[in-house]
This record gives C-alpha cells, sequence and structure tokens, in this order.
C-alpha cells in the first residue's frame, strides 16, 4: 500500500458547533429526513410558528421566528438589519459589487451615503419609502450639473437573515464570516479530480457502486444527511492519497461510514452491525485496522466542507419551499455518486443543485438573482457548467442500476422529488 501524497491542513477546522448553531441550534432539526411529518405538513394544517416570508424551507431548517415583534423592538431589528430587504432600491453613482468574502462593506457604505467609487452622494434612508427617493434626486440636482450626474439604480441583494435576528442560535452577526470561512476551507480541502487515475485496481464505476451502497447503509441506518456527505468525502481524500486492491474497497466503504457516523451521529451503529451490513465481508478486527490506517493517512482531519454545508444556506437565499430544498438535496447526492462531480467545488455543486431544482420546480424564470449572486458568489454563467453535467447525472439516473439515492427520494416523506421531470436547459 503506498502513498501518493499527504498535504497537511493550513487552517484551524470550524468546531462542530458552528454548524449546528447555523442551523438551527437543534442537531436533530439539522436533518430534513428525521423531521416529523407534521412539521412538514404544518402550511397545511395551519400550525403558527414555523412559516416565514423566506419560503417553506425554515419548517425543516428551523430558521422560523416568531411574528409578533411590534413597537419599538420590531424597530431596534430593523435598524440592525446587514443589508436593505430585496423590493428596496437606493440611488447611487457607481455599481454595487458583490464581496465574495460574505462581508458587506458595499452596502453598509450605500446605507451610510457614501460611495465606495467616488464622493459623497446623498442616499435616501433606508426607512424611506422608495417613492422618495426621486425626489431627493431633484433636489440635490439644483446645485449640479445635471447632465454629469447619471444616477443608476441597483437591485440590493436581500437580508435572509433579518427574520432570525433576534434568535442568538442562528449567529446572524457572523454568519457570512463563518460561511467564508469554508470558501477557503473547501480550496484547501479541494480533492483531486484526477486521482482514479493513480488507483491501478479500481475505476470510476467501481467507486459508483461504492458509493450507492453507502447511501444504502446511510438509509438503512436512518442517519444524517451530514454522515454520507462526510463519508463520501473520506473515501475520496483517502483514495486520493492510497492505493488499494479492489477486494478493500468495501471496507473502506465501510470504515468510512463508522468515522462520519462517530463525528456527526449522537449515536453511532457499532462496528458488528457494519460487518454484518456487509454480508461479513470483512472483520471486526480488519475495521478496527483501517480505522487506524485512515485515520492517520488524513492525520486525524475529519471536519470538512461538504455541499451540505452550503446547500441550506444558499436555499434559504433562493427561498426555496420543501419540495424544491428536497429536490436540490436529491441531485447533491446524485453527484456524489458521480466521479465527474469531484472535480467541482462544493459551494459550486451546491449552487448548481439550486440552479437546477429551480429550473425543473418553477414555470418561468429568472432562475438566479441578485440575492442568490450575493450568497452563493457565483453568476449564472459561473455555474452553468456544473449545473449541466448535474443535469446529465440525474438524466442517466432514471436508467441506472444505481438505485439507492432514487429510491431514497420516491419516499412520500421526500415529497417524491425523484419523480420530477428533468428540463433541458
Amino acid at each position: 500500500m503506498s502513498t501518493i501524497n499527504n498535504n497537511t491542513n493550513p487552517l484551524k477546522p470550524i468546531t462542530r458547533a458552528h454548524t449546528t448553531h447555523l442551523m438551527g441550534g437543534n442537531p436533530m432539526l439539522m436533518d430534513e429526513n428525521k423531521v416529523p411529518k407534521s412539521m412538514l405538513e404544518s402550511k397545511k394544517i395551519g400550525i403558527t410558528g414555523t412559516k416565514t416570508s423566506r419560503g417553506a424551507l425554515t419548517d425543516v431548517t428551523n430558521n422560523s421566528i416568531s411574528s409578533n415583534l411590534t413597537g419599538k423592538t420590531s424597530m431596534q431589528y430593523s435598524n440592525n438589519i446587514i443589508m436593505p430587504q430585496s423590493n428596496a432600491r437606493i440611488a447611487t453613482r457607481s455599481k454595487s459589487s458583490i464581496d465574495c468574502n460574505g462581508a458587506n462593506l458595499r452596502t453598509s457604505a450605500l446605507i451610510n451615503g457614501i460611495s465606495t467609487n467616488g464622493p459623497l452622494v446623498k442616499v435616501a434612508k433606508r426607512d424611506m419609502p422608495t417613492e422618495m427617493i426621486p425626489e431627493i434626486i431633484d433636489a440635490s440636482d439644483d446645485d449640479t450639473n445635471s447632465d454629469n450626474m447619471l444616477i443608476d439604480q441597483q437591485e440590493i441583494p436581500e437580508n435572509i437573515d433579518i427574520y432570525d435576528s433576534h434568535d442568538p442560535q442562528c449567529v446572524g452577526e457572523y454568519v457570512n464570516e463563518i460561511f467564508a470561512y469554508y470558501r477557503e476551507k473547501e480550496i484547501v480541502d479541494r480533492i483531486d479530480k484526477d486521482y482514479i487515475k493513480n488507483q491501478f485496481y479500481i475505476n470510476d464505476r467501481m467507486r459508483a457502486i461504492l458509493v450507492d451502497w453507502m447511501m444504502a447503509v446511510h438509509v438503512r441506518f436512518k442517519l444524517l444527511s451530514e454522515t454520507f456527505f462526510l463519508s463520501v468525502n473520506i473515501v475520496d481524500r483517502y483514495l486520493s492519497k492510497v492505493v488499494i486492491p479492489v477486494t478493500k474497497l468495501q471496507l473502506v466503504g465501510i470504515t468510512a461510514i463508522l468515522l462520519a457516523c462517530k463525528y456527526e451521529e449522537i449515536y453511532s451503529p457499532q462496528i458488528k452491525d457494519f460487518v454484518h451490513t456487509s454480508d461479513d465481508a470483512c472483520t471486526h478486527a480488519e475495521v478496527i485496522d483501517m480505522e487506524r490506517q485512515i485515520l492517520s493517512t488524513l492525520q486525524f482531519h475529519m471536519s470538512v466542507t461538504t455541499p451540505l454545508h452550503f446547500l441550506r444556506r444558499f436555499s434559504k437565499a433562493a427561498g426555496s419551499d420543501s419540495r424544491t430544498h428536497s429536490l436540490s438535496k436529491y441531485l447533491s447526492e446524485l453527484a456524489m455518486v458521480e466521479y465527474k462531480m469531484v472535480q467541482y467545488l462544493p459551494s459550486m455543486i451546491a449552487a448548481a443543485s439550486i440552479y437546477v431544482a429551480r429550473r425543473m420546480t418553477m414555470k418561468s424564470g429568472p432562475y438566479w438573482n441578485v440575492t442568490l449572486e450575493f450568497y452563493t458568489c457565483y453568476k449564472e454563467s459561473d455555474i452553468i457548467l456544473c449545473a449541466q453535467d448535474l443535469k446529465e447525472v440525474r438524466k442517466r439516473a432514471d436508467n441506472s442500476n444505481l438505485k439507492a439515492t432514487k429510491k431514497k427520494y420516491m419516499s412520500a416523506k421526500l415529497m417524491e422529488v425523484a419523480t420530477i421531470p428533468v428540463v433541458d436547459f
């Protein structure tokens, strides 16, 4: 067994608790697959307290707020927003820019009447009706040459965290900085897209069969979605560093699931359960030995970014309902089976999943907007190639022999999103 490379990680891993807070603080509500059916149907039966203007996604991500904020308290929240709401337009001399680090310096400058690309300009206050802006502009033009004062209006991204601004578990004050860290980390932990060429005994088809079997194990033990994504990441990182024979491939998959369970789950299945699931293809001692080898090779580095980290954030930015979000998860999990998708960063896979899901569920566009562009840091032109590949993966899933993922999303609990027909674009 030879080692191909062994890079160290210069970034300090973020703790598991950060992700818990981002998703609402309750680990059991982080996985949409474990949400009670009553909560998913709260919109139908009239249960209050879970539906917000961000869409039904809040029913399953625990990002809901109470709607009884009135008076002075409500005004305090509105004065502490990060960005104006989506319908607001602010007049300025320069075009707005997207900060891919998640910061909002440009927006803050606009709110305070400061142009980052020029001198001070008069800007309408954010609590002033939009229709008052032309009057303010006309008043300011009295002292200047109107021919040289070309004022254009730029749409401002919606502040998707304003509805959670009172909830400390949603960490709205620094959630953008956390995702800026995730973006740095996904580049540091990027997997070699051609690693399968260094494997003498296995190919991409064998990897796909393994990942599909891992999905079946994931469903059988009712594990968290985080566990599945992390286990596939462990397999890819280990195979990119160590050459293994075909007889050891399933053992690597079993051990990867075991390690992911220990990291993500509250109660991890026992080793004997995994051995039994594999039809006794390996022994207890072999799993322990492989666990030691994987941890040593990866230097105990289990804190990595996966598409799921970004998917929930991007779904919130898109205002996805439960059905569209479930379809996005289906697409991102299909991407894990396809070796070709390893070349894309987790954030791009998540963004492409949102884009394809919107294409499949929306009757008309726009399928991408300024809010999604701000929070994903991708323009539509940036993700179109990944979206095309993901669309082809979805097409092949209908006739593929690897049906574990499709079977999972054929269930009524996940709204049978696997039956939604794919569209060409």
